[in-house]
């Protein structure tokens, strides 16, 4: 499984309701993965909210939960690990993927068994505004030591660079605030499918 388009959650942006929404607008545009990432939500209403993406739409996208490995083995779906997470669980049988920084988080991410990995931070972004920016150079470093995982950017990417992104050599990009934000999400996923799969 590779995806090539993924949204980041952030209920801070959108309530639960809207959140749910949007997400199956974005599907309709072609969007092939979700990351449920809540880091400030109760176990409760984090699995509540997963629980209803997947049931809604979980025939139709990859759904990931950032950080739960518990909740992605009792919902059967994928698990997003932070660069920093420490994982003491088994992950037999779970698709699951780091987020990384550097060529030696990369190499550590492909010796832990990750099908993927999220690269950042490529543009300055809001979300983390204290970041400093790697630019795409970085995705061309970690290219050589990638092995088997696919590489997904993230960090401020929208309609006017994501070009530059897939032609770094990303698979795929994972975007946050020009999907939740855009008043047509499904229409915004088109553009961006459009741009990753254009031909030179």
């Amino acid at each position: 499984m590779v995806f090539k388009l993924m949204l980041v959650t952030d209920s801070q942006m959108l309530d639960n309701s809207n959140l749910v929404s949007t997400i199956s607008d974005a599907v309709k545009g072609g969007l092939d993965a979700v990351q449920i990432r809540e880091k400030e939500m109760s176990y409760k209403d984090l699995f509540n909210l997963t629980y209803e993406v997947k049931r809604k739409l979980g025939d139709q996208v990859s759904i990931f939960i950032n950080g739960n490995p518990k909740i992605a083995r009792e919902l059967s779906i994928g698990l997003h690990l932070p660069a920093y997470y420490k994982n003491h669980y088994k992950l037999d049988g779970l698709i699951w993927g780091r987020s990384v920084h550097s060529i030696n988080e990369v190499i550590k991410a492909n010796q832990e068994g990750a099908s993927y990995v999220i690269l950042g931070t490529i543009f300055k972004t809001a979300s983390k505004p204290n970041v400093m920016e790697s630019g795409t150079n970085l995705i061309k470093e970690v290219l050589p030591v990638l092995g088997d995982m696919y590489l997904i950017a993230i960090g401020g990417i929208n309609l006017l660079n994501v070009r530059e992104v897939i032609e770094a050599g990303a698979t795929g990009v994972a975007v946050r605030q020009s999907i939740l934000e855009s008043k047509d999400p499904g229409r915004t996923c088109e553009k961006f499918l459009e741009l990753i799969n254009k031909k030179e």
